[in-house]
């Protein structure tokens, strides 16, 4: 009786390799620290474990039903542990369902090799130490490719349709090794049952192996993919933003340019006491000036007519601002600087334009610290409506598409740093730090 026992619940802890299948490509995903999901998943399996051979043993229900209500137990667990979407999740948790589908029918192939007469439902210890060993083989052998290039996928490709497409091939691998099982292992001995029952095993996971690796090349070409075309969009953006920016540098340069000749004009226009025609230059003077106060907020010409004209356009909208810039000389080009700091002001903007102007509002700090740490900190108004496309923050505007959020994370990964964006009630979060 000991036997079966220990046969059932080292059967159970093949749900341990399983776990880790699972958990390698969510490396970046998950909600709590490595050493918290291990202990939980451990705690969980062991629980699950113990529950289902209570069930099959003492209680004399059906194994194959017992050991599938453990599953769905597992994945309600692995569903709350990580971050990423349900097309992810299903599909990494069935790829290794049917990765140790495989391993179980391979451990079978062993036990009738040596055991003939008896039959799949006799609990082996060997058998079941076979699948173990064969489980954590597999995983050892595959840890690298998951951490690797399994976690580039879930990171990178937020495109939950693709996740879904690739669901039904792991269920038909485990719903065709779960069939395929001899019941009686005396049925491999007619004729060459054996060699073809472990060809055709052999063979299906092969092609699932192809199926998994052709699906890996595919969509990094996607990937890559849809990232080309938004480099395409970012650089039509930034050109409109640099015209824009370009426009007003000129327009502020000419009229102090001209305030000398200006200057000029009046004196001689005092010096000759003619007070109406005075009056009429002073009056077509001040209509050509800008209406904004031109504030030098840092020494980056550029970026100080870039905020200048932001603090304008936010001016004119009623939205109360607390800005606190502290820009020295850095090493980021100002096309990419103007680039950042116009994606994010642009979404302030139109952030702000959907709250009620009573809370409008724009709390900004630009700060350089230790001499190679930038850290751009932003808090927006916004009306509490997220609109999110493949995970991420898509645009408010009917046409807008979010790209602008993208830029900023670009530009911040080429810089070696990072860009988060965030909500919390009716305020919109941005919080970037890069090296410069």
């Amino acid at each position: 009786m000991n036997q079966v026992y220990l046969a059932e619940f080292i059967q159970y802890l093949c749900l341990i390799p399983a776990a880790a299948i699972c958990f390698l490509p969510m490396k970046n995903q998950l909600k709590y620290s490595a050493k918290t999901t291990a202990g939980i998943a451990a705690g969980g399996i062991t629980s699950l474990s113990l529950a289902g051979i209570f069930s099959t043993l003492s209680l004399g229900v059906n194994g194959d039903l017992v050991f599938f209500a453990v599953i769905i137990m597992c994945f309600v667990f692995y569903y709350r542990m990580v971050k990423c979407g349900l097309g992810e999740k299903l599909a990494i948790f069935f790829l290794a369902i049917a990765l140790l589908s495989f391993m179980s029918d391979y451990a079978i192939t062993v036990d009738a090799w040596i055991h003939p007469t008896e039959n799949r439902s006799d609990s082996c210890v060997m058998a079941t130490g076979v699948q173990l060993i064969f489980s954590v083989s597999l995983t050892l052998l595959l840890a690298h490719l998951l951490l690797k290039y399994g976690c580039r996928l879930v990171d990178q490709l937020f495109h939950a349709r693709v996740w879904y497409v690739m669901i039904p091939a792991p269920l038909i691998f485990s719903a065709g090794n779960y069939v395929i099982q001899p019941r009686d292992y005396s049925h491999l001995y007619f004729g060459n049952m054996f060699f073809l029952y472990l060809f055709v095993l052999s063979g299906m996971f092969l092609l699932m192996l192809i199926i998994y690796v052709s699906f890996y090349f595919v969509a990094m070409e996607l990937i890559q993919s849809l990232d080309q075309r938004e480099r395409i969009q970012l650089m039509q953006m930034q050109e409109h933003q640099y015209i824009a920016q370009q426009t007003y540098i000129e327009e502020s340069s000419r009229i102090r340019h001209d305030f000398r000749q200006s200057a000029i004009t009046m004196l001689n226009l005092a010096e000759q006491n003619d007070v109406e025609a005075l009056k009429d230059y002073l009056q077509s003077f001040v209509a050509d000036l800008p209406q904004n106060e031109i504030r030098a907020w840092c020494r980056n010409l550029s970026v100080n007519a870039l905020l200048n004209y932001y603090e304008t356009l936010l001016e004119m909208y009623g939205v109360r601002r607390q800005w606190e810039i502290s820009l020295s000389d850095c090493k980021i080009s100002d096309n990419d600087l103007c680039s950042m700091l116009g994606n994010l002001l642009e979404n302030v903007y139109h952030g702000c334009l959907t709250a009620k102007e009573s809370e409008r509002f724009h709390h900004f700090s630009v700060l350089l610290k230790n001499e190679r740490d930038l850290y751009i900190v932003s808090s927006n108004s916004f009306d509490d409506e997220v609109r999110k496309k493949d995970g991420k923050y898509a645009s408010s505007r009917k046409d807008g598409s979010g790209i602008g959020l993208s830029s900023i994370r670009i530009t911040a990964e080429k810089y070696n740093g990072t860009a988060r964006f965030s909500h919390d009630d009716k305020v919109f979060y941005i919080d970037v730090v890069m090296e410069v």
